[in-house]
């Protein structure tokens, strides 16, 4: 039932001024969970991904089994910044992005 394909979702919050935690991380799995999957039982736990920082996998009970149905984490300082909407922002959008991690 696991497939590395677009069956899957991967699930991205992306922020600017304000580096995400943990717990942002948490609660935004609580909602996804709850509102694409009301009343379901649900479990989230760590995983490690390449492109995340405290990464999770979110599993739902079917049929007796946990079924894998969405992933997220923080994103890992690796991954690339978008760059700056407009060129008449130039360097101070990089370094105002630069200060926070994106």
């Amino acid at each position: 039932m696991h497939t590395g394909t677009p069956h899957q979702l991967d699930v991205w919050r992306v922020t600017r001024g304000k580096r995400m935690t943990t717990t942002d991380l948490d609660e935004l799995v609580e909602v996804i969970a709850a509102t694409l999957l009301p009343g379901a039982e649900y479990r989230h736990e760590r995983r490690v991904h390449p492109y995340t920082l405290d990464g999770r996998q979110i599993d739902v009970a079917r049929d007796g089994a946990w079924l894998e149905v969405a992933e997220c984490g923080l994103a890992h300082p690796r991954v690339r910044c978008p760059a700056p909407a407009s060129a008449t922002s130039g360097a101070a959008s990089r370094s105002a992005a630069d200060s926070t991690g994106c």
